[in-house]
């Protein structure tokens, strides 16, 4: 399954990547600067660069990874449910 997650390094997005990581998922983030990610996150996921500021550059970016076969995008855990709504998505 590809997970998509739009704010890793927010305050509930970061626990989103954190929670995929661990349960052996690797998602793409979409993420203004990479560097303000854990190194460590880091290596476990697909950083894709983009301003989400600038909805053209995410729409692109949006395109680019749909071509991939994402079938989850988590913009934030609220709209999407409890820790364990999460990973029942991802098993």
């Amino acid at each position: 399954m590809r997970i998509t997650v739009t704010t890793p390094t927010g305050n509930v997005g970061r626990h989103v990547v954190e929670m995929l990581v661990r349960a052996g998922v690797r998602p793409t983030v979409l993420v203004r600067d990479p560097a303000r990610m854990d190194p460590a996150v880091l290596e476990r996921v697909d950083a894709v660069p983009v301003d989400q500021r600038d909805a053209d550059a995410v729409a692109d970016r949006d395109e680019e990874t749909h071509r991939h076969s994402v079938e989850r995008i988590f913009p934030r855990l609220g709209e999407t449910g409890t820790t364990a709504e999460v990973l029942a998505l991802v098993r």
